[in-house]
């Protein structure tokens, strides 16, 4: 999850939704706001942020596809990574040290935290406020999106292993609010954004 304020525009991206991307346009640190930072944290900040809001819209059937995705991409190798390592490696590891709670829960527990942690229903908390959007569809008119672990998750069919993870009526929720918020507000336009995000 990323949020930040260059002066111009004040961006949110949660987890499967660019946010690699994202730092990487800005030029920060990977992750690097997650590290001592709440979800709800960084929302009210990017609330609080003086410049023009911006959200990263994703569709919430997709994301949790790809959520499900990205856990078999790096989930899995990071578990058993942190299993095969020394408390030396891990204490010298950041992503270890931060992440050590559920790095050490049985292997089924583990999953089921990880893949929650990168499709935890976000628009729901945007009630209420203004904002302009990409539409994650054209995440790459936006930014250089071949760094990033990307899943090729296209599918926005909704499926039963969603609730594994999610209640349903929570993530069809998201699905109104998706719709909706596509509808009301407006789509921030690619021109637009990289004169506001690149500096010459």
């Amino acid at each position: 999850m990323i949020v930040y304020d260059n002066g111009k525009v004040n961006v949110l991206a949660e987890n499967r939704c660019a946010n690699t991307s994202m730092y990487r346009h800005f030029k920060l640190p990977l992750y690097g706001m997650m590290y001592g930072n709440t979800r709800e944290q960084l929302r009210n900040k990017w609330k609080t942020n003086p410049s023009e809001k911006i959200v990263v819209l994703r569709h919430p059937y997709q994301r949790v596809h790809s959520a499900i995705a990205c856990h078999q991409l790096r989930g899995v190798p990071a578990y058993h990574a942190y299993q095969n390592s020394s408390i030396e490696e891990r204490q010298k590891h950041q992503f270890f040290w931060e992440y050590k709670d559920n790095l050490e829960k049985p292997y089924h527990e583990y999953m089921h935290a990880n893949i929650l942690s990168h499709c935890l229903p976000y628009l729901r908390h945007l009630i209420g406020v203004n904002f302009r959007y990409i539409n994650f569809d054209r995440i790459g008119e936006y930014l250089d999106v071949h760094d990033g672990p990307k899943t090729n998750t296209t599918s926005k069919d909704f499926s039963v292993d969603f609730l594994d993870y999610v209640e349903l009526d929570e993530i069809k929720f998201e699905r109104f609010l998706y719709e909706e918020y596509l509808h009301r507000f407006e789509e921030i336009t690619p021109e637009e954004w990289k004169e506001k995000t690149i500096t010459a």
